[in-house]
């Protein structure tokens, strides 16, 4: 395992190669990792130098390593609670951490992201064919967390529905022939029904016959 101050200044190199400020202040990266993947910018990092965090890599035990790195992102784009981000290590029922406005760099098909974090992680001693390894992981995690990330405003009682469930739900009903149910199609049948056979020219006759 190298030393702390070796350590740490490369996790601020992979924050720099490997993230960025956003514009979209729905935009966040989490400090932890999902109980599904491995999703947070801690984990990415002792993934790919496992030399670095030694052998707990992102687990419990390298706590204090951890807490360091993550105090490096929140220096350089803050800190905020968001339900956006996984909390497995909040309270029941509060929200995660992650870094205010951070984004992965899309390392493959934007030519500034791929020429930035190549740049300095050749100044940090990394070899060519070990930066292809980074390049292609950190795609690979932008668009998972991309797939997954919570909205910050999800769907439900009194916000509008997220687009295209509108026309999912007309689609449905027009394949259906309506959104009213088999029961409800034959009572509308049986008054239209009862309304003709009323109005009908020979119930006319036989009222007006019986008539005094």
């Amino acid at each position: 395992m190298a030393d702390d101050e070796g350590v740490y200044g490369l996790a601020r190199a992979f924050f720099l190669a490997a993230t960025k400020m956003s514009d979209d202040s729905e935009d966040i990266l989490p400090q932890e990792d999902s109980e599904e993947m491995t999703i947070s910018v801690f984990g990415v990092f002792s993934g790919l130098f496992q030399e670095a965090v030694g052998e707990n890599g992102a687990g419990a035990k390298n706590k204090r390593m951890r807490l360091h790195f993550n105090k490096i992102g929140y220096s350089m784009y803050g800190k905020e609670q968001s339900r956006r981000v996984p909390s497995l290590r909040a309270k029941p029922g509060n929200p995660g951490y992650g870094f205010r406005r951070a984004r992965w760099r899309d390392t493959l098909n934007n030519a500034e992201d791929r020429h930035i974090c190549e740049t300095v992680l050749k100044d940090e001693g990394c070899e060519e064919e070990r930066i292809k390894n980074i390049l292609t992981r950190i795609q690979e995690v932008r668009q998972e967390w991309d797939r997954v990330r919570r909205p910050s405003r999800p769907a439900g009682p009194g916000r509008p529905r997220r687009a295209g469930e509108g026309r999912v739900k007309m689609e449905e009903e027009s394949e259906t022939g309506g959104s009213r149910s088999p029961r409800q199609s034959d009572d509308s049948n049986d008054s239209d029904e009862a309304r003709s056979s009323t109005l009908s020219p020979d119930n006319k006759t036989k009222t007006s016959s019986t008539t005094p």
